[in-house]
């Protein structure tokens, strides 16, 4: 891990340099999907519920038996098409 702490550092200081304005997001006119696996750990769960409020035109699934890292991309691309109809 000690190997890996130059790249962990500069990581972090790249995504605190971004300063996002979630305020701003609400102004969004584009539709959005935003998907979550069922089975993803409770906070992606709670972040994507979030972002389908603070986005005005976004739609948000949860794809069931699904991890972060899915195996089987099959629930995604049907989603997609759907949505893309």
């Amino acid at each position: 891990m000690a190997d890996r702490a130059p790249g962990l550092i500069a990581d972090l200081e790249c995504l605190t340099a971004m300063d996002p304005d979630p305020n701003r997001w609400s102004a969004t006119t584009a539709p959005g999907l935003l998907l979550a696996g069922s089975s993803s750990d409770r906070y992606g769960l709670e972040s994507m519920a979030k972002l389908e409020a603070a986005l005005p035109n976004s739609q948000f699934t949860v794809l069931e038996g699904l991890t972060h890292n899915p195996d089987d991309f099959t629930p995604i691309a049907t989603a997609m098409s759907e949505f893309f109809r």
